[in-house]
């Protein structure tokens, strides 16, 4: 049989005022039997214990903790030896366990410590929570920290509770990745742990890596946080933020993890404070951020079983579900994810006051990603009260590299101004460089239901946007846009630059406006653009001043428009199925056109090709029907 080395430290802590024990048995040169410990961090504790052992080489040590521990002083960490380590280290309790003090600093730290198990197991009456009961703004305030290259550790099946409210680019969180010295504290994972707050006091930050930024491998790289819930963390007078990484972080994977709020928060702060489930940062050098992994999280709702909803409010705060700021280099991937039952109101001022995810540098591919609701209105609910401009975002891209974003669904969005500035949705957005290129294929934007997205703000150019390309080269194919209703103005796809935009699907889009506004299912006003086999049904104004258009194109170097089928356009201002306004080189041919009809004072067109001089446009082959007005134009 393989000779197998075993040392059991039992820790027993029955009630305040009574002693507990830590034994430590086993093959320990440095350490007698029956030595007597309280704690696993105080001066005499068994951290310290076993950090005068230089040599663990062959141990599997274990640490089973049999009582209560409220007195953490956190004074000595765990660190490696320094000779050689042990092959594991496990703690586990025995019974309901909690582990607590109040600290201004880090209650449990790994210094270099490698192979570290800390399992709360959550089996056979099991159970270890881990609590930082310090409030403390000092910088270093956490619950668990990782430092001096500490690598392929694992915490799992715990419950961490802190309220460090260290802002966010000050050291701590309840959870702290450090800096390395050589290779960075690497290979970590969180599993399956509750972090949210010690007590009534909430974290600002529930995960925090901050890493060596000298090179990308003394960085914290290889981290793994899966399967948690994270939950109650905010500041109503600072930024906020459930997993922060700010320099000398790359390559962590964040997946399948729930974060929520048990309770409405309000932002009482007089500068506009950001508030997100991810936020990702770099430190613009070669350990910026890259290669993250950030897949099937769900952040919303009040609870870790989707229910109630995720509530905050306040006049100068913001909602940025994802938040990803990397450096150019490998691509990172933000999909699978869900972002729904979220409300944010009362805000005054704030430009932006919600977007699911934010990509503002980096190579990412945005795939899959759920958005609000396809089947419920109201799942994504914004009000403000703003006199300045506003908009809100599902998806949003403003960096510089090339973007893919397929195959998301969004919908259920209700948003509100009801001051006099504008607000504006932009379901999809890219506004990236003019020589870039975006993959935006097989999307969904917009429910099943009547104004599954809908903008009630009064007047132009308060409008919802379904897929909106502000700058780089677009391929839009097989997307399907429905639902939309605004007062001030509706876009199916919007186009400013080179573009190919076929075989998408926009209907049952609704523009209702008294004052001078438009509604186009795909509109495109610059560069060379291919419009293609697109289906567009059933748009409507009800407004006596908004015109409806199926296809528009506005300027441009080149068009061509053809084997689009346009159906049922209803206005009162002018409707239009193909409307031409100007360009170099527009061709137009092989296009239905179905049943339109004004019951206004304008005119009903089929096809509109105005030319200015200089313009080629080259129509034929198109077919048109069924064009009605009941009004005097």
């Amino acid at each position: 049989m393989r000779k197998f080395y075993f040392l059991l430290v039992s820790m027993v802590l029955l009630n305040a005022g009574i002693n507990a024990q830590v034994i430590i048995t086993g093959a320990a040169p440095a350490i007698a039997n029956g030595i007597t410990y309280t704690s696993l961090t105080n001066a005499s504790g068994a951290f310290a214990a076993i950090n005068l052992v230089s040599s663990w080489s062959g141990k599997n040590i274990v640490l089973t903790i049999n009582g209560n521990i409220t007195t953490e002083s956190g004074t000595n960490a765990l660190n490696q030896p320094g000779t050689s380590s042990w092959t594991t280290l496990t703690i586990n309790p025995s019974g309901i366990r909690t582990i607590s003090g109040t600290v201004a600093a880090s209650l449990i730290s790994l210094n270099g410590a490698d192979n570290v198990t800390i399992n709360g197991l959550n089996t056979g009456g099991n159970t270890l929570t881990i609590a930082n009961l310090s409030n403390s703004a000092i910088a270093g305030t956490s619950t668990l920290k990782f430092i001096g290259d500490a690598t392929n550790n694992t915490v799992t099946n715990c419950t961490i509770l802190g309220s460090s409210t260290a802002t966010l680019y000050a050291d701590g969180g309840t959870i702290f990745f450090s800096t390395g010295s050589t290779t960075g504290n690497d290979g970590n994972t969180i599993s399956n742990c509750n972090i949210g707050a010690a007590g009534v006091n909430l974290p600002l930050k529930g995960i925090y890596g901050k890493g060596s930024t000298a090179s990308t491998a003394i960085g914290n790289s290889g981290i793994i946080i899966t399967n948690n819930n994270i939950y109650d963390y905010f500041n109503a007078v600072e930024h906020s933020v459930g997993i922060f990484t700010d320099g000398g972080c790359n390559s962590w994977s964040i997946t399948n993890n729930k974060f929520y709020q048990t309770a409405g928060r309000a932002w009482t702060g007089g500068i506009s404070y950001q508030h997100s489930a991810i936020w990702i940062t770099n430190s613009l050098a070669t350990s910026g951020a890259q290669l993250f992994t950030i897949t099937g999280n769900i952040i919303g709702y009040a609870t870790n079983t989707q229910t109630g909803t995720y509530t905050v409010s306040g006049p100068l705060g913001k909602f940025i579900g994802i938040y990803y700021y990397g450096i150019t280099g490998l691509t990172s991937t933000i999909s699978g994810n869900t972002i729904s039952a979220v409300s944010v109101t009362g805000i005054t001022t704030v430009s932006d006051p919600f977007t699911a995810i934010f990509i503002g540098w980096g190579a990412v591919t945005s795939n899959s990603n759920i958005i609000g609701s396809q089947s419920t209105t109201g799942s994504i609910n914004v009000s403000t009260t703003s006199g300045s401009a506003g908009f809100i975002v599902g998806i949003y891209n403003a960096g510089a590299d090339n973007w893919t974003s397929n195959s998301n669904t969004i919908g259920g969005i209700t948003a509100n101004n009801s001051s006099t500035g504008n607000l504006q949705i932009y379901c999809l957005r890219a506004w990236m460089g003019a020589t870039l290129t975006w993959t935006c294929n097989n999307n969904i934007i917009g429910g099943t239901v009547p104004n599954s997205i809908q903008n009630t703000t009064a007047g132009f150019p308060s409008r919802v946007a379904g897929i909106t390309n502000d700058n780089s080269i677009m391929t839009a194919t097989a997307n399907i846009v429905r639902n939309l209703t605004a007062n001030g103005g509706v876009e199916g796809i919007s186009n400013l630059s080179d573009a190919t935009i076929s075989s998408n699907t926009i209907s049952n889009l609704t523009l209702q406006s008294t004052a001078s506004s438009f509604l186009s299912a795909i509109i495109s006003s610059v560069g060379a653009v291919s419009i293609f086999s697109n289906s567009i049904n059933s748009l409507i104004t009800t407004g006596v001043s908004g015109m409806c258009l199926g296809v528009y194109v506005a300027n441009g170097t080149s068009a061509d428009v053809y084997s689009n089928i346009i159906n049922t356009i209803t206005s009162q201002s002018g409707a239009y199925g193909i409307y031409i306004q100007t360009g170099t080189t527009v061709n137009v041919y092989s296009n239905t056109v179905n049943t339109i009809s004004n019951s206004g004072v304008s005119s009903v067109t089929g096809m509109q090709l105005i030319g200015v001089p200089g313009t080629i446009i080259n129509a034929y082959s198109n077919t048109i029907n069924n064009l009605t007005t009941s009004g005097s134009g």
